[in-house]
C-alpha cells in the first residue's frame, strides 16, 4: 500500500512539474510579434490614473498612424495611443471597455479599418492572443467564447501556447523573454509606433469607389462602443487613415456618425487637402510612416481643439508628455 501511495505521489509530483514547466515556458512561445504588445500593456497600466484626456483606439493603422508627439507638441494634447495590431471592431471594443478602469478620457479617437469585421475564428491567432493583455477577465472569457466556440484545442493553445506554437523556438528573440517589464520605446512615444520606412504607392490605388454596408454583428459592436462612451461622458471621433486599396465604409461611417452625434474624419476624402504624398508618406501598403502620421495627427489635433474643451498640457508643469519626462518626445 505504501508503495502504491509513493508511486501515486511521484506521478502527481512529476505531472505537476511538467505542468509548471509548460506554464513557465508558454510566454516564450507566444505568436510572433506579440511581445511588443506585452510591453505596451505593461506601460499603459503604470500611467497615473485618469491622467490622459484623449485615448486612441483601433488597429495597427492607428498604432502607426497617430503621433502622440505631434498632438502634444503642436496642440498640447495629452494623448495615449492604445491601438494594437490585428484589431477587429470587437477587439477594439474590448480594449476601450478595459481601459476605462484606468483612464477616463474626454475624447476617444477610434480608427475604423476593421469596422466591418468581427472576429469569429476558432484559431489562437496573434489577434486573439493580444486579449491576454486585458485586465477584465469576464470580457476576455466572453471574447474567447465568441472566437473559439467549443474548439478546446484553441483554448489550450491560448493558455498554453507552447503546445500550439512550439515551432516558434527557432525564432525566439530577446523581447520574447521580457514579460514583466516596460521599455523605453513606449515610454517615449506614449503608445505610438513610429516607423520611418518608405514604400512608394500611386494616388490612383487609394480609392473609395465601391461602398458596402455593415453586418449585424459589426453594428452591434459599434452600438456597444457608443453606449459605453456615452455612459462615461466620452465624446467620439471616428477616423480612417489612408491605405492601398478601396475604402468601402466611408458612406456608412459618415451616416452612422451623424446619426449618433459623433465626428467622422475620413483621410481618403481629405487626402489632397491634408497633403499626403503617396511616394513618401507610407511605410507599406497598409500603414503610414512617421511623415504620414504627422499629417494625420496635425489634422486630428486641430479637430480636437476646435471641438472639445481640452487642457493644454504644455502649460501643466511636470506633465507626462513634456520633454525629457520619459525622453525627448516633445521636440
Amino acid at each position: 500500500m505504501k508503495q502504491v501511495m509513493k508511486r501515486a505521489l511521484s506521478c502527481l509530483i512529476t505531472f505537476g512539474l511538467i505542468a509548471l514547466i509548460l506554464v513557465k515556458l508558454s510566454p516564450l512561445f507566444r505568436p510572433e510579434d506579440t511581445a511588443d504588445c506585452q510591453l505596451k500593456a505593461n506601460f499603459f497600466y503604470t500611467l497615473p490614473k485618469n491622467s490622459v484626456e484623449v485615448m486612441i483606439y483601433g488597429s495597427s493603422h492607428a498604432y502607426r498612424g497617430v503621433s502622440t508627439e505631434k498632438l502634444y507638441a503642436k496642440y498640447g494634447i495629452g494623448a495615449f495611443n492604445h491601438a494594437w495590431n490585428w484589431q477587429k471592431i470587437d477587439t477594439t471594443r474590448l480594449f476601450i471597455e478595459d481601459s476605462l478602469a484606468y483612464q477616463k478620457p474626454k475624447v476617444a479617437l477610434i480608427e475604423t479599418y476593421h469596422v466591418h469585421a468581427v472576429n469569429r475564428n476558432a484559431d489562437p491567432s496573434a489577434e486573439i492572443f493580444s486579449s491576454k493583455y486585458l485586465r477584465n477577465r469576464n470580457a476576455v472569457n466572453e471574447y474567447l467564447k465568441n472566437s473559439f466556440g467549443t474548439n478546446y484545442k484553441s483554448y489550450l493553445g491560448y493558455y498554453l501556447p507552447v503546445i500550439v506554437f512550439h515551432e516558434n523556438w527557432n525564432i525566439l528573440k530577446k523581447s520574447n523573454f521580457i514579460d514583466s517589464e516596460t521599455d523605453e520605446f513606449h515610454r517615449i512615444n506614449m503608445g505610438y509606433c513610429k516607423t520611418d520606412g518608405i514604400t512608394v504607392l500611386s494616388r490612383s490605388s487609394i480609392t473609395c469607389n465601391e461602398q458596402s454596408g455593415l453586418d449585424s454583428d459589426a453594428k452591434e459592436e459599434l452600438e456597444k462602443i457608443i453606449a459605453v462612451c456615452k455612459e462615461n461622458d466620452i465624446k467620439i471621433v471616428f477616423f480612417t487613415t489612408p491605405f492601398y486599396g478601396n475604402h468601402a465604409y466611408h458612406d456608412v461611417m459618415q451616416e452612422y456618425s451623424e446619426a449618433h452625434d459623433c465626428i467622422y474624419v475620413d483621410f481618403f476624402e481629405l487626402f489632397d487637402e491634408v497633403g499626403f504624398d503617396p511616394e513618401k508618406d507610407f511605410s507599406d501598403g497598409g500603414h503610414l510612416n512617421v511623415y504620414g502620421a504627422e499629417k494625420v495627427s496635425d489634422y486630428l489635433g486641430k479637430v480636437l481643439v476646435e471641438n472639445f474643451d481640452l487642457t493644454d498640457m504644455r502649460e501643466v508643469e511636470g506633465n507626462l508628455w513634456q520633454k525629457n519626462f520619459y525622453g525627448d518626445n516633445a521636440d
